[in-house]
Formats: structure tokens, sequence, C-alpha cells
């Protein structure tokens, strides 16, 4: 989280997504979504606000794209249960693209 961004309350969740899908979001790089239990049900609401988004994270049977990386508070989903994993009580969820070059 950004110094200064107001820490999200305990009905929402503060997502930080990747400038690389700046494209359905304005440029907007932070978002604080009402509180979700899942990460599919985050990619919902994602896309309600954001057509489109949720897409380029999830593949067509709901599961995390193989090249991107969720966080919630800090821990891999992938060590979870990928696009299931709970988010009860998480405070932040970060989207990241893997980035791979030389």
């Amino acid at each position: 989280m950004k110094a200064g961004t107001a820490p999200a309350s305990s009905s929402t969740v503060h997502v930080v997504i990747s400038m690389h899908l700046k494209e359905y979001t304005g440029s907007r790089n932070e978002i604080d979504i009402e509180a979700v239990s899942t990460v599919e049900s985050l990619a919902k609401a994602l896309d309600d606000r954001f057509p489109g988004i949720s897409h380029r994270f999830l593949d067509d049977q709901g599961n995390v794209r193989r090249y991107v990386n969720i966080f919630v508070d800090g821990e891999d989903i992938r060590e979870r249960q990928g696009a299931h994993t709970d988010l009860s009580g998480a405070r932040e969820i970060v989207i990241l693209p893997s980035v791979a070059g030389g």
C-alpha cells in the first residue's frame, strides 16, 4: 500500500492491480472493493466495475492464468486453493503478471 493511502475498512479489501491492466481501470492500480468471499467472487466484483478485466487473470474455466500471480496478504494463492482461495479477513490482494526477459 502506498504511503498516505488509507487502509481498506473491514467491509472492503484493498486490491493492487498491475499497470499492465490499466486499459481496463483507466490507469488506476489501487482499488477498494466490497469484501468478497473468494478470488472468483473478487473477479466478478472487478468485472462489475471494469468489464472484461477478469479474463486477463482467470481463464474460461475460472482458473488463474499460468502467467499471473495473485497474492493475498503476501501469500501466493497457488499455495492455497487457487481461485477458490478464501478471502475472509483479507486486507490486501495483489494481481501481477509474471515478468520474463533478459
